[in-house]
């Protein structure tokens, strides 16, 4: 594992758990896109995957919705499901 829910948690400023499941969710998501992507697994003395997977949890919590402005669809999200159509 490289993010433990008590790191996601803190990275994302949240103290209450009525979104632990969903954060874990995301953890496994980010988890499995970068390892899909790189094709390495990594451990969370990894600290550039650490990195990594936070931002991925950080932009898939703050942004729920596919589009952002003006209808676009977010970068992120274009990413997941090409990994997705790949694999």
């Amino acid at each position: 594992m490289i993010v433990t829910l008590a790191e996601a948690k803190g990275h994302l400023k949240v103290e209450v758990d009525d979104d632990d499941a969903y954060i874990t969710l995301l953890i496994n998501a980010a988890e499995v896109f970068i390892t899909d992507m790189t094709g390495k697994t990594f451990t969370d003395t990894d600290y550039l995957a650490k990195v990594a997977c936070l931002l991925l949890i950080t932009e898939l919590y703050l942004k729920r919705a596919v589009t952002i402005d003006k209808g676009k669809v977010s970068q992120v999200v274009l990413m997941i499901f090409t990994q997705l159509s790949l694999s």
